[in-house]
């Protein structure tokens, strides 16, 4: 385990080995590798990624608050007996630069979504793990490879479910 989220673990093949149709020749290793996810660190990527929207949705305000007074109805200038904009119009560069501001939010509200590990794609139950102080989530589908004369080579994809005393379930409430 490296960074309390990067699982690695491996099996040694001293010598060729056969069973059921399948031949691994010696010496080899089949290595496993995953993910690890604490409710501490579901919770902070979480928090990180409310944090970008937060300011996604404070900048679309300021972009929308632009666009309503330019696109205010016009008021009556008994003055000049004429129809007049309420308010001055935006200049060309503040308005790029609200358009700038909404897109880079965006992309950033985009980069902590996407580091952020969907449900479906961890266990179905936490547990605990040696080492770590809360519970953890495994992400499924690590990746299995087998190393022969130092070349790696992905061979499938392994999941698991930590061990705990609650009952086995493999029904996924959809709320």
């Amino acid at each position: 385990l490296s960074n309390n989220r990067n699982l690695k673990f491996s099996f040694l093949f001293p010598e060729q080995m056969e069973r059921n149709g399948v031949e691994l020749l010696g010496p080899c290793e089949i290595v496993c590798e995953g993910l690890l996810y604490s409710k501490k660190d579901l919770d902070a990527l979480d928090q990180d990624f409310y944090q970008a929207r937060s300011v996604t949705d404070q900048v679309n305000a300021e972009v929308k608050a632009v666009k309503g007074r330019n696109e205010a109805p016009k008021k009556w200038n008994f003055k000049t007996n004429r129809w007049e904009k309420r308010y001055p119009n935006q200049s060309v560069v503040s308005s790029v630069g609200n358009r700038l501001k909404q897109w880079t939010a965006g992309i950033a509200e985009e980069s902590q979504n996407r580091k952020r590990p969907k449900p479906l794609e961890l266990s179905l139950e936490s547990g605990e793990f040696p080492g770590i102080d809360c519970n953890v989530y495994i992400k499924k589908d690590g990746l299995i490879k087998l190393k022969v004369f130092g070349l790696d080579r992905v061979i499938g994809s392994w999941s698991a479910e930590p061990l705990n005393d609650n009952p086995a379930s493999y029904y996924r409430p959809s709320y």
